[in-house]
């Protein structure tokens, strides 16, 4: 009998740590700085994220209401939430190097979530963004 770790246990380990790693993340972000309400709606201090400090600065939020959303800075005190889901196949689109970027096909989204590069031939869509003062709600 073998003693040592198989492949697949080494991999499975691997797997099960990293994805224990990521959840526990998000979960201490979540709980200190977004909010998350009872109708599934989501609240943020922005004044919390230095990414959102100037013009142009993106948080990615995560799920909001099952949509994965990135809250984008627009303006000295406007804030735009964006479905990251690639409107060619629903695949959820990633920031690199300030553009959306979708893995599947290649699509490629402005922070504003306008078409760069296609085979998508729409923009994101929009999450329904509230602000007042230094808080935003999404959803």
């Amino acid at each position: 009998m073998e003693k040592g770790i198989s492949r697949r246990g080494f991999i499975c380990a691997g797997l099960a740590t990293a994805t224990g790693v990521v959840i526990s993340g998000t979960s201490a972000e979540a709980a200190g700085k977004l909010k998350i309400l009872r109708d599934g709606r989501v609240q943020i201090d922005v004044s919390k994220f230095k990414v959102l400090a100037k013009i142009g600065g993106v948080l990615s939020v995560g799920n909001v209401k099952s949509i994965p959303t990135a809250l984008v800075r627009t303006g000295k005190n406007s804030y735009q939430g964006l479905d990251l889901r690639c409107t060619h196949q629903q695949v959820t689109s990633k920031l690199v190097s300030g553009s959306f970027k979708c893995p599947a096909h290649g699509s490629e989204f402005t922070k504003t979530g306008a078409v760069k590069v296609g085979p998508a031939q729409s923009g994101l869509n929009k999450v329904k963004t509230e602000v007042s003062g230094k808080t935003v709600i999404l959803g």
